[in-house]
């Protein structure tokens, strides 16, 4: 009878995405959809790779006064992976704001499991307004 190997590995991991002239990108007359964002989060792990999407007027209509997050898997991953996700906007000095929001435990699936859309995120992250005033100290002079 054959045997199988598995192996269970824990690592945490934390990234900052400054995002240049993000009063130009929020304001009204903006015509930016999406930004996106692809990284690898595991040194040994080449092929995984995930995405951030930032939608600056929402993901959907209902939602076009507030900003959406999203990460998402590499659709070509092979494996599941589960992950703790915390999102936090940084204030201009780089310190921990206020605006967080946390996932449970999430299961990215596989490409084997999963033909749909692999991402986590909050539709309603933050409302554009609070980054925009300049007493929330979210921006520096950009």
């Amino acid at each position: 009878m054959g045997s199988s190997q598995s192996t269970l590995r824990k690592f945490s991991t934390a990234f900052v995405w400054t995002i240049e002239n993000i009063s130009k990108i929020l304001s009204p007359t903006s015509v930016v959809e999406c930004l996106n964002y692809s990284f690898n989060a595991s040194p040994d792990k080449e092929d995984l790779q995930w995405k951030l999407g930032l939608h600056p007027f929402g993901d959907r209509d209902e939602n076009r006064n507030y900003v959406s997050l999203f990460l998402s898997l590499d659709k070509s991953y092979k494996l599941s992976v589960e992950a703790n996700i915390k999102f936090t906007i940084m204030n201009a000095s780089l310190e921990e704001s206020s605006f967080s929001n946390t996932t449970e435990k999430f299961t990215f699936l596989s490409t084997s499991q999963s033909k749909n859309c692999n991402s986590v995120g909050f539709s309603q992250f933050i409302e554009r307004s609070k980054i925009l005033d300049k007493s929330s100290k979210l921006i520096k002079d950009d």
